[in-house]
């Protein structure tokens, strides 16, 4: 046999038996895996020919904008490369959207959910029964809907989007899949639709390099009738002979619109809630869901990158579960985001757990066979991060942060302003034996943040969603703000609603009550206030006396004040009589938030709607209790911006008549002079009159008309109580004068509490005077 011939019979042996020893390696490179997952990375586009051809195309999607990478963990051991995952091609599905925006009543479909392919997520999520404003033809709320945004760099436009809910991806055995490639120019797509007669099936095939399939993903919508939820039930099946580590990352609810600004300014938050610990509630069924960040903190703080704003894309600024500072033994229950009414947010789907055996958690140290939850419940970290054991929770919560869509400004204000984000979700790895499947399904609430509706959805209460109504701005002022005062003050208008059956004359009453119930606080400050008042002016002439007598001796000056005062009976303790109305402020304050987030005053008129009533309709006067009051006002006109007022479409008369009711007021709240004044504090005191009259109402400009309603109804009642006040003052102690005239022996001579400490706190500065004199003097004669 000759060389040539040898050569061409043993190399293409050669060659075969090397190529068979690789595929025989990389079959069996699963078992060699690490416990953590790698960095998701997208890989190199693929175009797709035919309908099965495997893609592992670069996401242009939500992975395109943010990164997706978990939270930091060791480095793994070093194994062999893992094999190359995809996932097969379909045309793109027609997908129909679930429920109906022609409800009516309570018992249908409360809102019409569109899909995309695009990572199987949600393109629009309408309401049926709520609308944006009371004009005619209003279109209804829209609370979800698919973000994009475009760039230019050189000549290539970039296109980037942000969908809710889209599954962002999977890792398979040390390998990230994504799942939320944008393909719909080429009209393919990684998911196919499957029949279901009452939501919408989506699946995702993922094979491996030789086209045998590895995992099938499952994702399941259904909008449930007569309520604001809708479950997405999704799963993943291991359809490999090997057990098959599995990490899921997914997005979650994203920003409501902003809609305008006016009064309270931007009221985008994102809101979670936390189950309770066991050292902090026995049963472990409290949910704690108060906590929450403004947008721009949820947004988080952008920093100049190669001279542009770029906003953090990873890190503890936009990681918000695990907290930074630990769990304190508490576990997620809720997560999504609110504006001013309404919310939306994912939960469990299930609060009952299940013991269905056939998963393991994998840690980096050990595997341990645990439960399979059918839905993650209140025992259960919600975000599909953990399992339930017999005993209690498995391995605890995974990452809860947010991705975000950027889209520019030439100052930190604009990028936050302008971007939007969406909550991502990632789990712990987990092993999923041969032939069976993991869970992750949850449901979303998407609806009004209104306490009676939460109450009436049986699992909204279990899940603790009723903490998603809280009446604050936030703040440094929020501690003003007792939410439980908040609360009884909300239930107590709901009582007076019953028996006025109109928001506007309840908002009336509640302020009257509120006032009759202070009144005697109220009375004996304003009278300690003014007898206080009433004895400083005799005594004034006195003192411009002492002072050209001893004004160039202070001690003296202030012994002599002193010993005038306590002749006199007079006290600076009458100054403490404004003490109570700075107490009664968190009752204010509390009834003004509730007032302003309260649901039920939205898109109610005032006074059972007499002016539209009048007018058939076309006055928009008090059409809507929950904005301004539009006294002339045309959905047509477009209006405009004013920096501190919001947006200005409407002209309005409460804050002129709230600006007459304030000067009004003015004089019967603020004390006369006591003694001469110089020019200075005159001038001061006439310009914070002019704040008062003027400032406060045009900031209250573009405030509800319920509010503006509840500041007039309370300053002209003050108006009336200060006055009938001031009388009952004058005759009392124009009868006390009297009496004294009459018995001089009555005239008291015992001072009260604070008057005493007063007196012992004169009495301890001047002893220090003397002493300071008393060595002043012995210094000055060595």
């Amino acid at each position: 046999m000759s060389t040539s011939t040898a050569a061409r019979i043993l190399v293409p042996i050669i060659v075969s038996a090397l190529i068979a020893t690789g595929v025989f390696f990389v079959l069996r490179a699963p078992k060699n895996a690490s416990a953590q997952g790698p960095t998701p990375t997208s890989t190199p586009a693929t175009t797709p020919t035919t309908p099965t051809t495997p893609t592992t195309a670069t996401p242009t999607g939500p992975i395109a904008q943010a990164d997706l990478t978990p939270a930091p963990t060791p480095a793994p051991a070093p194994a062999p490369s893992p094999p190359t995952l995809s996932v097969l091609m379909h045309p793109a599905p027609a997908l129909t959207p679930l429920g109906s925006l022609e409800t009516k009543d309570a018992l249908g479909p409360q809102m019409r959910l569109t899909l995309t392919p695009v990572g199987a997520g949600v393109l629009d999520l309408t309401l049926a029964r709520h609308v944006t404003s009371i004009a005619k033809g209003a279109p209804r709320e829209n609370l979800q809907a698919e973000q994009r945004h475009q760039i230019i760099v050189g000549t290539e436009t970039i296109e980037s989007a942000l969908i809710p809910m889209a599954l962002l991806g999977v890792t398979l055995n040390d390998r990230f899949v994504p799942l939320s490639s944008d393909l719909t120019a080429t009209g393919q797509s990684q998911w196919r639709a499957e029949p279901d007669p009452t939501g919408i099936a989506l699946l995702a095939d993922v094979v491996d390099a030789t086209g045998a399939p590895v995992a099938t993903i499952r994702r399941r919508y259904e909008v449930l009738p007569g309520q604001y939820r809708f479950t997405l039930t999704q799963s993943i099946e291991n359809r490999t002979a090997m057990p098959l580590k599995v990490q899921w990352i997914q997005a979650g609810p994203a920003d409501l619109p902003k809609g305008k600004l006016t009064y309270g300014g931007d009221l985008r938050r994102l809101r979670k809630g936390q189950l309770a610990s066991t050292m902090e509630d026995a049963t472990a069924s409290r949910v704690w869901g108060r906590d929450f960040l403004p947008h721009g903190s949820a947004v988080g703080t952008p920093t100049i990158i190669d001279g542009v704003w770029r906003l953090p894309v990873s890190g503890p600024d936009v990681t918000f579960w695990p907290p930074a500072k630990g769990d304190n033994g508490r576990t997620l229950s809720w997560a999504g985001y609110a504006n001013r009414y309404f919310a939306v947010v994912m939960h469990a789907k299930d609060p009952t757990p299940s013991t269905t055996p056939g998963a393991n958690v994998v840690s980096s140290t050990t595997t341990t066979t645990v439960a399979t939850p059918a839905g993650l419940g209140l025992r259960l970290p919600l975000l599909h991060a953990a399992v339930q054991t017999p005993t209690g929770p498995g391995v605890g919560v995974g990452v809860l942060d947010r991705i975000a869509l950027q889209r520019g400004g030439a100052k930190e204000g604009e990028v936050i302003d302008r971007a939007v984000s969406a909550l991502r979700t990632i789990s712990p790895t987990i092993s999923v034996a041969p032939g069976t499947s993991a869970d992750f399904s949850i449901a979303v609430y998407a609806g009004p943040i209104s306490r009676s509706i939460l109450r009436d959805d049986p699992l909204a209460s279990k899940v603790g969603l009723t903490d998603l109504e809280m009446y604050t701005f936030g703040g440094p002022c929020a501690f003003c703000t007792f939410q439980p005062v908040a609360y009884f003050l909300r239930w107590f208008l709901g009582i007076l609603h019953l028996v006025t059956f109109d928001w506007a004359l309840a908002i009336i009453l509640l302020v009257l009550c509120v006032r009759t119930l202070l009144h005697p606080v109220t009375r004996w400050s304003q009278m300690s206030i003014n007898r206080f008042t009433k004895q400083m002016q005799k005594l004034a002439p006195k003192q411009k006396a002492l002072q050209e007598k001893f004004g160039g001796d202070k001690a003296k000056l202030r012994e002599e004040l002193a010993k005038l005062m306590k002749e006199e009976n007079v006290s600076y303790a009458g100054m403490l009589g404004c003490i109570p109305m700075f107490l009664q402020m968190p009752i204010w304050i509390a009834l003004y938030a509730m007032i302003f987030f309260f649901f039920d005053l939205r898109h109610q008129p005032a006074f059972y709607g007499l002016f539209q009533s009048i007018t058939g309709g076309g006055w928009s006067f008090l059409a809507d209790l929950a904005e301004p009051d539009r006294f002339i006002w045309s959905s047509a006109w477009a209006g405009f911006e004013v920096p501190l007022m919001g947006h200005i479409d409407s002209i309005n008369v409460l804050p002129f008549i709230l600006g007459a009711v304030f000067f009004v007021q003015q004089k019967y709240l603020t004390p006369p002079t006591v003694g001469p004044i110089s020019p200075e504090m005159e001038m001061q005191q006439k310009i914070m009159k002019v704040m008062i009259v003027f400032l406060f109402p045009l900031m209250m400009y573009n405030a509800p008309s319920g509010l503006a309603l509840y500041f007039i109804t309370n300053s002209a009642l003050g108006i009336i109580e200060s006055r009938h006040i001031r009388k009952r003052f004058e005759t009392l102690e124009a009868a006390r004068e009297e009496e004294l005239k009459r018995n001089p022996h009555l005239a008291p001579t015992k001072l009260g509490l604070m008057a005493r400490l007063q007196q012992r706190a004169l009495g301890a500065q001047q002893r220090a005077e003397t002493i300071r004199n008393q060595q002043q003097r012995s210094r000055g004669g060595r």
